[in-house]
């Protein structure tokens, strides 16, 4: 087991299995180019940890928060959670919430809640994970607090529906979960979803829709930038900026690296939808969506881009992750509702880091998650 910095990106081994060259393709550009490079507002340092067939990157917290929330657990969980309150349209549960936030807030900062290492951050909404056993999880978490002591160690995006097993593991080994959002599985082994009314309908939609769906294996640097648009209008002005913002860059590369499949809506030459989606370990999930709002919604471009994702997943026998939001649309079509964690190992960490995993954790518990199953953020 051993750790690369940036500087010895050409002295890595890279493992020549799926994962190894998997991991090759997504970091090797991150490391020799810096992560803001692709994400304009992440400014992480990556490192690579190398054992046996396996990479996994791991990044330090930024103890400066105010970026992207995939890099900033106090982002994430406090100015995030802002934007996620005001979705829920109750000011008696608004107002008090808010203020809860603002003491957490400051108690947080004091509480150095940034001070984590990630592992297996990838700077998108949603991480996928190869096989781990615990063998493998025992040792890298007793690796990292050795290479970085007093920092927590910190897993982001597991779920019950997709990482029920892992989950049990990163139990055994003393990790604490901490709810971070509640999430949509689509498991198409399952076909029963093929009845639903919403779906039959949106089957009827694609097969009459004056779109026509494209591959966007060659894209221009036009229609790449076209592409970002249309996300940033969805996920960073509509919802908000803390987001992942993608560059041209990373458009590019993910797509001639085939680290990113995308299906395009065209309509008289214009791209008017887009979506980009990976796969690994049998699970599929979509960090790149995005459609012109300016449309007449009467043609269905977000029908028309999940239904497309349905299909995808169904042609290729994979289970769909459908992230979190637009929850009545997602199990109107079949879509389980799970609760994601982050799962945290503070057992090498300082008091103040203790104190803040523990009160985070508890008031995640007793607010965040009946909140969450009760208003379906």
């Amino acid at each position: 087991m051993k750790l690369f910095r940036a500087e010895e990106v050409d002295q890595i081994p890279w493992p020549d299995s799926v994962d190894g060259r998997y991991a090759r393709m997504f970091f090797d550009p991150l490391l020799r180019h810096g992560s803001s490079h692709f994400f304009s507002n992440v400014d992480a340092e990556i490192f690579l940890l190398v054992f046996g067939e396996k990479v996994l990157p791991v990044t330090p917290g930024r103890m400066d928060p105010g970026s992207c929330y995939v890099s900033s657990p106090y982002d994430h969980y406090i100015r995030y959670a802002r934007v996620e309150l005001e979705t829920i349209g109750n000011r008696w549960v608004e107002i008090p919430c808010s203020f809860v936030l603002w003491l957490l807030g400051l108690f947080l900062r004091w509480a150095r809640i940034n001070n984590v290492i990630y592992v297996n951050n990838w700077f998108l909404s949603t991480n996928l994970y190869p096989a781990l056993n615990r063998e493998e999880l025992e040792e890298v978490t007793a690796f990292l607090q050795q290479q970085f002591p007093g920092r927590v160690v910190m897993f982001r995006s597991l779920n019950e529906g997709t990482d029920a097993r892992l989950l049990e593991v990163f139990d055994s080994l003393g990790y604490s979960r901490v709810l971070s959002r509640q999430l949509y599985v689509s498991d198409l082994s399952d076909s029963s979803y093929r009845k639903k009314r919403d779906y039959k309908n949106d089957r009827k939609l694609l097969d009459s829709t004056v779109y026509e769906v494209v591959d966007g294996k060659n894209l221009s640097e036009e229609e790449i930038g076209r592409v970002i648009d249309l996300y940033n209008a969805l996920y960073l002005e509509k919802y908000t900026e803390l987001n992942p913002h993608f560059t041209v860059q990373w458009i590019r590369t993910a797509i001639e690296q085939d680290l990113l499949h995308v299906k395009l809506l065209v309509r008289h030459g214009r791209i008017d939808g887009v979506l980009g989606f990976f796969e690994r370990g049998g699970v599929m999930t979509t960090p790149l969506l995005g459609y012109d709002t300016s449309v007449p919604i009467d043609l269905g471009l977000y029908r028309l881009l999940s239904i497309l994702l349905l299909v995808e997943a169904q042609e290729r026998g994979l289970i769909l992750n459908q992230s979190s939001g637009a929850a009545g649309f997602k199990r109107g079509r079949g879509a389980v509702g799970y609760l994601e964690y982050s799962m945290v190992h503070v057992g090498a960490a300082g008091f103040r880091e203790r104190c803040a995993w523990w009160t985070l954790g508890s008031l995640m518990r007793a607010i965040a998650e009946p909140l969450l199953r009760r208003y379906e953020l």
